[in-house]
């Protein structure tokens, strides 16, 4: 008896590595139980073959679906990334019993945005000129090249010559790169991304650290580090108080 936790909407191509590993398992023991499998990379062929001994409900997968979805997905921003952003200051929020930050949503058509885990979000304003003591915070993820676009480098340098502080998340350090924005300044990004950022932006001070604050710009690599980032910006803002009573509810 095999209990696979993903439902028929589950990106196969990127589970099906996991999968392949542990079939090795399932000809000695004659009950195994997955509870979370971390996406990996594979093939169809793996995961056609796997399927098709242990799911018998097989004849549900789509192929062509699936690839679809990836394809879709892989030029939206993170939606974990944004997340763990935004739900560091709202705790902070929570520490001070005020707002002492709030944000909006702000994106190219003004109206709607996806991100990568399917969640579409309502956008609260287009590329608009921000307020004093406004910061900006660039989201990235697959494909981010792509969707570099000339409004975005038009906005971003707009606001960069108003004084406005810019960061970036994940892999959106490239966005403000192309901007110009980097420039002398030290910078990481999505670890994926080292090798070819540094090889494009051969003069900026790229680090292998999960976040840099540089002056007026900052940037924070992959994953979970938007929390160490913001947590950082707690201690600044309001204490060091607020940043390891906000530090402790994001891991436990």
């Amino acid at each position: 008896i095999v209990f696979l936790s993903f439902s028929a909407k589950t990106n196969f191509f990127e589970v099906a590595k996991q999968i392949e590993i542990y079939t090795t398992l399932f000809k000695e023991l004659s009950i195994y139980y997955i509870d979370e499998i971390n996406p990996a990379e594979l093939t169809s062929k793996a995961i056609k073959n796997t399927l098709e001994e242990l799911d018998p409900y097989t004849n549900y997968f789509d192929e062509q679906e699936v690839l679809e979805e990836r394809i879709k997905r892989e030029g939206m921003y993170s939606g974990f990334g944004i997340s763990c952003a935004v739900e560091t200051l709202r705790h902070a929020n929570r520490f001070c019993e005020y707002f002492a930050y709030d944000w909006i949503l702000a994106g190219s058509n003004g109206q709607f945005t996806t991100a990568s885990n399917g969640i579409e979000f309502k956008l609260d304003v287009g590329f608009e000129d921000t307020k004093r003591n406004d910061v900006i915070v660039v989201c990235g993820g697959l494909n981010i090249n792509k969707h570099t676009t000339q409004p975005v480098l038009n906005w971003l340098r707009k606001e960069a010559r108003r004084g406005t502080q810019i960061g970036s998340i994940c892999t959106a350090t490239y966005t403000l790169a192309r901007a110009g924005l980097l420039d002398g300044k030290r910078s990481t990004i999505h670890w994926e991304n080292l090798d070819s950022f540094e090889e494009e932006f051969p003069d900026i001070d790229l680090q292998k650290t999960v976040f840099t604050m540089d002056g007026n710009r900052f940037t924070a690599a992959g994953g979970v580090s938007p929390i160490d980032l913001m947590l950082s910006i707690i201690s600044k803002d309001i204490s060091q108080d607020a940043a390891n009573w906000v530090d402790f509810l994001a891991w436990n």
